[in-house]
Parts: structure tokens; C-alpha cells; sequence
């Protein structure tokens, strides 16, 4: 059986139904799983959130990246400020 939560998740879009257990849906409601995923536009709104959810894995990975870029351009600057601060001493 199924949950009211768990159909909960799947109409909110919160998460979506096993294979298995839409095969089992489809069987006891004697319907095709095509009849049972059209209906519902599930297939165009599973599309949706995946592309959604890769975009934003894409997102925030591109955003670590340019901050860690940030971050050795900081400590580089901060190393060559030392290093010509050391040279102005060695020099004056």
C-alpha cells in the first residue's frame, strides 16, 4: 500500500513513485502506466524538476569554483605583498 504522505510528496512534486511501485498502481487500478503517467502530465513535470535540479547542481558548483579561484587569488596577493615588503626591508 501506499502512504497518504507518499501521494502527498508525489502530487506537491516532493518526490516522485518508484517504477516498481508505479507498475504496482498501474496493475491494481487496471490501467497502462502510460495512461496512469499521462494523465497526470508526471512525465513533463519529472522533466521539469530534473532539469531544474541539475541547473542548480550546476549553479552552485560554479559558484564554489569561483570562489575557491577567489580565495587563491587572495592568498596570492597577500604572499606577494609579504614577499615585496621583504625586499623593501632587505633593500632600505
Amino acid at each position: 500500500m501506499v502512504s497518504d504522505k507518499t501521494i502527498s510528496s508525489w502530487e506537491n512534486n516532493r518526490s516522485y513513485p518508484d517504477i516498481v511501485m508505479l507498475i504496482s498502481l498501474s496493475n491494481s487500478c487496471k490501467i497502462s502506466l502510460d495512461e496512469l503517467i499521462k494523465d497526470r502530465d508526471m512525465v513533463k513535470t519529472i522533466d521539469r524538476n530534473l532539469k531544474l535540479k541539475k541547473n542548480y547542481k550546476v549553479r552552485v558548483f560554479s559558484l564554489l569554483f569561483i570562489m575557491v579561484v577567489l580565495n587563491m587569488i587572495k592568498q596570492n596577493q597577500k604572499r606577494a605583498n609579504n614577499n615585496f615588503q621583504m625586499i623593501v626591508k632587505i633593500c632600505t
